[in-house]
């Protein structure tokens, strides 16, 4: 999965054309609210499958559509769009690095989050957008309504990356793989396809 920096900025960079959501902090905290599951189940990732909508490993967009169907406020946007990017994730770090894959076919544990760890804190702190984005977040109020976490559960997940990046990273190896770099051009590759597919349920036209 990525971490949280990835999942803002791929935030940020789909609401770029679609004004009315590039400062709404609710979209943003969609954007980072599958993954507070881990608040209720801790480092159990046994449901984090269905957390995010059949999409944690690979895409599964019909089941973020359906979720649409009867959820569409702009936290229910940001939150599709974590579940999108994920999808896509693993499936490129194993084409652009199979050394990293193991004999089971998945992503060895190590060097890949000493990796993501360290590129998601450069992110944090040179990304020129951060700050604004974490002012957004900062303010966000969770639905009260949402049909697989509570607002607790999604405020405090909230607070929790908000600190995040205020601790050391717990990793200091050199990065081999997914740095600065990487990500950007998995940015720039993502976006179009993200267009692409939500644009039927969200058009841009409608969110100036």
């Amino acid at each position: 999965m990525a971490l949280s920096m990835v999942h803002l900025l791929a935030a940020r960079r789909f609401a770029r054309e679609r004004k009315s959501i590039f400062n709404c902090p609710e979209y943003y905290l969609g954007a980072i609210a599958p993954d507070a599951m881990h608040v209720r189940f801790k480092d159990d990732k046994s449901r984090k499958n269905e957390f995010h909508l059949g999409n944690w490993t690979e895409p599964n967009d019909d089941q973020v559509f359906a979720y649409w169907k009867g959820h569409s406020s702009a936290f229910d946007l940001g939150y599709g769009v974590h579940v999108m990017t994920d999808a896509r994730w693993i499936p490129r770090i194993k084409r652009s690095f199979p050394d990293l894959v193991n004999e089971r076919g998945a992503v060895s544990p190590m060097p890949y989050y000493a990796d993501v760890y360290q590129t998601d804190y450069a992110l944090f702190e040179k990304s020129p957008e951060r700050p604004e984005i974490f002012r957004l977040l900062a303010s966000a109020h969770a639905p009260k309504d949402h049909p697989l976490l509570t607002a607790a559960e999604i405020e405090t997940w909230r607070d929790m990356q908000l600190r995040f990046y205020d601790a050391p990273c717990p990793y200091s190896e050199p990065v081999r793989h997914i740095d600065v770099p990487y990500i950007f051009d998995f940015l720039n590759d993502l976006l179009p396809e993200l267009e692409a597919r939500i644009q039927p349920y969200f058009p841009k036209e409608e969110m100036l």
